[in-house]
């Protein structure tokens, strides 16, 4: 009887400290991120530890452009991308539909400043009226001067006779504007916040693309192959909880969140400090109609050769439950 007993509980033991070994190793999952305020949330998520939380050892892996994240998704060298501009998610849809999903859209909204269109602080243009004639700066890239045409036509502005556009790499937006190449620039963070804190600069419009393109405007969100969310529900549901938790993190504790900036990109502590965090927008027929108006935009514009069906796509939190 007490050898029965001894059996017993050595199994019992034994099947315990298995289940322990089990439970207590973590998933490994590689996610792509960009250096960039939009990805803050991903961040918080690894510093405040809510990927460990939910069991998941997260391996981050920079990259410095979408289509070379987004290969590296599709290739499997990464699981998962941090927001991922909406242009790269859609040309990938297009070429095969139903291969990525997406969750946890954000951009910019009433509330969450990420765009600016910007004058010199000494500048004599104080109205919309005024950039008539003038030189407009923006990034290079077909695009971003999309944006920017959309934006002059709803200003009451034709972009081929009212103004000049002027295209520049990212590192030459705000110098090119103080030494006058242009007289007004549209950018976002952290370019225009920095020319603001430094008083070089004044907003003309705050939001521009909310205000008068689309509202809110989605400019990316997260994303991984739908055969990831097949094959690997389990984790895709883990990553997504450690997202909620950090988004929640980010809402109650902004500038301790914002603080974290320094560490992932090259923005130093007061450009962190004054920079306002992109909106992660809930999922209702406002949000989903906003990014299928982008899509079809983009497809208006010919910057896609196929239309996009939006809601396809879009993992909402019922599919995660």
């Amino acid at each position: 009887m007490k050898r029965l007993t001894c059996i017993i509980v050595l199994t019992v033991v034994g099947i315990t400290l298995l289940t322990m070994g089990c439970t207590q190793k973590p998933e490994k999952v590689k996610i792509g991120y960009f250096p960039v305020s939009g990805d803050l949330a991903f961040f918080v998520g690894v510093e405040k530890g809510f990927f460990k939380e939910e069991g998941l050892d997260v391996e981050p892996v920079k990259f410095a452009e979408s289509k070379e994240a987004m290969d590296a998704m599709l290739t499997g060298r990464v699981d998962v991308c941090a927001p991922m501009g909406f242009t790269t998610i859609f040309a990938v849809e297009q070429n095969q539909t139903g291969l990525l999903k997406i969750f946890l859209p954000g951009g910019e909204a009433e509330g969450h400043i990420v765009s600016h269109l910007i004058v010199k602080k000494d500048s004599n243009i104080r109205s919309i009226e005024d950039l008539k004639g003038k030189k407009i700066g923006t990034y290079a890239g077909t695009a971003h001067r999309m944006w920017l045409e959309l934006l002059l036509k709803r200003l009451n502005l034709d972009p081929e006779k009212d103004v000049t556009i002027v295209q520049v790499a990212s590192n030459l937006l705000v110098p090119s504007l103080m030494a006058g190449q242009f007289d007004a620039l549209y950018a976002t963070e952290p370019y225009t916040t920095t020319a603001l804190i430094k008083g070089m600069a004044r907003s003309l419009i705050d939001n521009p693309r909310s205000k008068y393109i689309i509202n809110p405007f989605p400019s990316g969100s997260f994303v991984f192959t739908t055969k990831f969310w097949e094959e690997k529900p389990k984790i895709a549901m883990k990553i997504y909880q450690a997202m909620k938790k950090s988004i929640d993190f980010m809402r109650a504790n902004e500038l301790e969140a914002k603080m974290i900036l320094p560490k992932y990109t090259p923005i130093d502590e007061e450009i962190a400090k004054a920079s306002d965090v992109h909106a992660i927008y809930e999922i209702n027929d406002t949000t989903i109609g906003a990014i299928q108006e982008l899509a079809n935009m983009l497809f208006e514009y010919k910057l896609l050769e196929k239309k996009i069906e939006v809601k396809g796509m879009l993992l909402t939190d019922e599919d995660f439950k």
